[in-house]
């Protein structure tokens, strides 16, 4: 319990850091967020790919494609929308194979409660942000479209192996 009430507490502090930003800041704000949970994870607190650095990572995506005005605010959203897809197969895999169960259970089901980050099925105008970002070929655009459906492929496939697992749990 306690340790839920640090994840949130730390949450809160972080997400409101992230929404009361500066917009000229948006790169180097996700850059401290990054330092931020790894010091976390260096304390042994870390709980692979959880709730906070998923809420977390929406809100910075969320946010640079409404206002960011820079080729790195286009970078910015693709690195974040990869490192999404990447921690939520970790998770995947880690249900499939049950490793660290006993501890993870707990940040699976506060990912499940949560739900599929919004990001995913935003609406977004891929010419304006092409302009935005100085994506001047499709290559960008093409790899920002293919990442978001990796990312609802990730999500697909964890909530599919998470309500396996909770299943299989009730048998017993």
């Amino acid at each position: 319990m306690m340790m839920l009430y640090k994840s949130l507490s730390c949450l809160f502090v972080i997400v409101g850091y992230c929404w009361s930003f500066n917009i000229s800041a948006l790169t180097s704000s996700s850059e401290k967020i990054s330092k931020l949970l790894d010091e976390e994870a260096k304390q042994g607190k870390s709980t692979g790919y959880n709730v906070a650095k998923i809420k977390v990572s929406n809100e910075v995506i969320l946010q640079l494609i409404a206002k960011g005005s820079k080729k790195e605010h286009g970078d910015e959203i693709l690195r974040l929308i990869s490192e999404y897809t990447v921690g939520m197969n970790e998770n995947t895999l880690d249900i499939v194979t049950l490793s660290d169960f006993r501890t993870m259970w707990r940040v699976y089901e506060e990912i499940f409660a949560f739900g599929k980050p919004p990001f995913i099925e935003h609406k977004c105008d891929i010419k304006n942000m092409q302009v935005r970002f100085q994506w001047k070929d499709n290559g960008p655009v093409d790899y920002f479209n293919y990442i978001r459906k990796d990312a609802l492929k990730a999500w697909n496939y964890f909530s599919e192996q998470f309500l396996n697992l909770k299943r299989r749990l009730k048998v017993f």
